[in-house]
């Protein structure tokens, strides 16, 4: 692979800027037919639709209206999609659903409270546990991983901020009349009452709570309300204490309006200093211990009001992240302060703020969720979630969840450490290939993209989840101890597998193109071929090009295993001697690809020189017949430079050089009836699904594709690799519910980096935005969106 993969990325760089241009115009589009979904819905609108009873027409509105909602209203989009979906399953609404699980993929579920609305929440990191009030006064209770509801705590007069104990099941609140309350939590089978710690009032009402929450180590409840007060009940003498947050000029109370939480990346549990934003002068540092408090901006250092404060100390120094209604800025304070503004370029109002233990930081604005790594780097391709209005005031910065609080009742838990992260992955793999039982032949690729061995896996589609591994490891293939010295390491290119065997084209340890052969079963080694003309003993010549074995197919009809070379070579080795059948020159200057026919009848080959002004004859599709050796050339206007046979063995998909897929017949020529798929930028490979109604395509642009073989059109969005990482190869499981590919990065040396899995499983994209929806719609929604479509309960475990 190496070698002609690199041959390929040089003939492609000078259409990379061009094609970086139609990829980020396809990612701006809707997808495939999504798009026609919504000229769809314009028809049906001028048409009078909303009295149709078509369910496709139906299903075709409500895609179309999930795709308008999605921005403004993610937890609806996921509701109008699973109803799509569920009136007419097909391609079109499981890749809506799809395309809504990947743009919230830091969303691990959505649950709404019943409230009405959300007065406040706080999240128990170590026992995962959510703690919502609303208006009516009531706590509930619900699990941070699963989303269930747990209990409820008593009612007392509407509750307006809340906060959970670090290490004793205790929840702080205060209520709309100025009541501090306190609950032990530790059996939700009770509702039990509040045990009023304080009460502030003025002019016969209760004063406005900024700020409420647990000192680090869980003696001391803080207490900030609008009127400058901070206060402080310590759980062991039973006292509270109060200190007056007054101007550092004229002495008179400041007007607190928001405050950090002092659970603060790198702050250990001696340490209880929050920073109080005012109305008047500014930010304050307040030391909860000695209540103490000193100014560390002024209001002529900030940019307008102060929105939201959160604090990190990881790097010894104190860095105050400051959220205004103009965007977020962070100070770095000390004997030097210093300001970035707009800080990871988040210019907007920002509503909470909340530093987790990583350092991670999580923004809240109208959009959504944004999470900021501590460079600065912002994790998050879009802002998560929809709406934020609040976090939920954590007792640790322990926890990879985040409890974000919404429109209406709805909260979203956020899943900082473990969503969002690369598909699941394998080690990285110059080869892929499977075989009919599902087994995967891949191989350890080092920094120099050669290998020691190769291996089989089973990849399990049931569990594509993220941090689940889907894989496990069958045997490891090892070289034979005569084929070169133990240890050296040789270039694996391209593979096949079948139940009986394992072969490997690539390239030996002296440089010499050559195909390794393993029993598939019992993981013995089997033969070493060298390519004819390489020799057999001595090192090429040192002005030779380097040559190698770029391809290789197993043809059990025939008991053939046929390979080409980078010079043109096309040879044929016995599966039952293993002596070389045939050997033919093509003239071929240019890697290309080797494909067999499903009946084993016939190999397709490209041949020419991979330069696009070489037209007619020069660039070629070669049948080779594998009854009679003979080779039959078809004229071709482009370079082909991957193949791949159509399980069916009536139609040859050809990925051309000028960024267009062809459909050949079997005698290599085009139809007038079958599509021209036109990419949105460099291709490297591609594969039929196992019933033929799909075409994968591994691009360069850090995506896998699926296209519909029937009409062109893309099935679904795509399938996102890590950042500047290609798809060398792609394939399909023999179910067809697996998308695999091999990755890496593109350059003068392209390097593999990981195998990556992709479940293909409406079911499984439907439970998942069933997680994102958290609710049915109601019978007035559906009325309202599907029309006169009966009614369809959406998700079992949603209410």
């Amino acid at each position: 692979m190496p070698v002609v993969l690199h041959e390929l990325v040089c003939k492609l760089a000078s259409r990379w800027d061009e094609a970086g241009v139609r990829a980020r115009r396809l990612a701006t589009a809707l997808v495939g037919a999504v798009t026609a979904a919504v000229l769809v819905l314009l028809v049906l609108a001028a048409s009078g639709w909303p009295h149709a009873t078509n369910t496709v027409a139906a299903a075709e509105r409500l895609t179309a209206e999930a795709l308008s909602a999605e921005s403004e209203n993610p937890q609806l989009a996921a509701q109008l999609a699973l109803a799509a979906y569920r009136l007419h399953p097909d391609d079109q609404t499981s890749g809506l659903l799809l395309q809504i699980s990947e743009d919230e993929d830091f969303v691990l579920r959505r649950l709404n409270t019943g409230t009405g609305r959300l007065a406040a929440a706080a999240q128990d990191d170590r026992r995962q546990l959510i703690f919502t009030a609303g208006p009516d006064g009531g706590v509930r209770i619900w699990s941070l991983w699963s989303g269930a509801l747990l209990g409820r705590l008593g009612r007392s007069s509407a509750v307006v901020a809340l906060a959970c104990g670090p290490d004793t099941p205790l929840l702080v609140g205060a209520d709309s009349s100025g009541n501090v309350l306190l609950w032990h939590t530790g059996d939700f089978s009770r509702s039990p009452a509040p045990i009023h710690l304080a009460t502030a009032a003025k002019d016969g009402a209760g004063v406005q709570t900024v700020a409420l929450g647990f000192t680090p180590d869980g003696q001391s409840i803080y207490w900030v309300t609008g009127d400058g007060q901070v206060r402080v009940w310590d759980s062991r003498t039973r006292a509270m204490h109060s200190s007056s947050l007054t101007s550092t000029t004229t002495r008179n109370p400041l007007t607190p309006t928001t405050a950090s939480n002092p659970y603060t990346a790198g702050l250990d549990k001696t340490a209880s200093r929050i920073l109080i934003g005012t109305e008047e002068e500014g930010i304050y540092s307040f030391d909860l211990g000695t209540l103490r408090s000193s100014r560390v901006l002024g209001s002529a250092d900030l940019r307008g009001r102060v929105t939201a404060l959160a604090a990190d100390s990881t790097t010894g120094t104190l860095t105050a992240t400051v959220g205004t209604e103009q965007g977020l800025a962070q100070w770095t304070l000390g004997t030097a302060r210093r300001e970035v503004f707009p800080y990871a370029s988040v210019s907007r109002y920002v509503n909470a703020l909340s530093y987790r233990s990583n350092a991670t930081l999580a923004v809240a604005t109208d959009r959504g969720t944004d999470l900021i790594g501590s460079d600065g780097t912002v994790l998050t391709t879009h802002s998560q979630g929809g709406y934020a209005s609040q976090f939920a005031t954590p007792n640790t910065a322990d926890s990879q969840y985040l409890a974000v609080c919404s429109t209406g009742d709805t909260v979203n838990v956020v899943d900082i450490g473990g969503a969002g992260v690369p598909p699941a992955s394998a080690e990285a793999s110059t080869v892929l290939a499977y075989d009919t039982a599902g087994n995967l032949l891949l191989n350890d690729a080092n920094s120099s993209n050669r290998t020691t061995d190769v291996y089989l896996v089973r990849p399990d589609p049931r569990e594509p989840g993220r941090k689940a591994s889907t894989s496990t490891r069958l045997r490891t293939l090892n070289p034979k101890t005569s084929w070169w010295t133990s240890g050296s390491a040789f270039y694996a290119n391209e593979a096949a597998l079948t139940q009986s065997f394992a072969a490997v084209a690539g390239q030996d340890p002296d440089g010499r193109a050559a195909v390794f052969v393993w029993d598939a079963k019992t993981g013995k080694p089997l033969r070493y071929l060298v390519f004819p003309g390489d020799g057999s003993g001595a090192n090429p010549a040192p002005d030779a090009p380097p040559n190698i074995a770029t391809s290789v197919v197993l043809d059990e009809q025939q008991h053939l295993m046929i390979a080409r070379d980078t010079v043109g070579q096309v040879a044929a080795w016995s599966t039952h001697t293993w002596k070389q059948v045939f050997a033919i020159a093509t003239g071929s200057t240019a890697g290309g690809d080797l494909a067999l026919s499903p009946d084993g009848s016939t190999a397709a080959l490209s041949i020419g020189t991979g330069r696009s002004q070489d037209l007619g004859p020069r660039n070629r599709l070669g049948l080779l017949d594998l009854h009679t050796h003979r080779l039959q050339t078809v004229p071709l206007d482009r370079w082909a430079y991957h193949l791949a046979y159509a399980p069916d063995g009536k139609h040859l998909a050809a990925l051309s050089d000028d960024d267009t897929i062809t459909f050949l017949d079997h005698r290599g020529h085009g139809t007038s009836t079958s599509p021209v798929i036109h990419l949105p930028g460099p291709a490297l490979s591609i594969a039929y699904s196992p019933d033929g109604r799909y075409l994968a395509v591994g691009e360069s642009l850090s995506r896998a594709l699926v296209y519909r073989t029937d009409n062109g059109q893309l099935a679904y969005p795509a399938f996102r690799l890590p950042e500047g990482q290609a798809a060398f190869h792609v394939s399909f499981d023999p179910t067809g519910t697996l998308l695999t590919a091999a990755g890496g990065t593109l350059g003068k040396h392209p390097q593999a980096m990981s195998t990556y899995f992709w479940a293909l499983s409406p079911q499984q994209w439907s439970d998942r935005v069933c997680s994102l929806a958290g609710q049915n719609l109601t019978h007035a929604a559906w009325n309202n969106f599907a029309g006169s479509t009966p009614y369809r309960r959406l998700c079992s475990h949603t209410g």
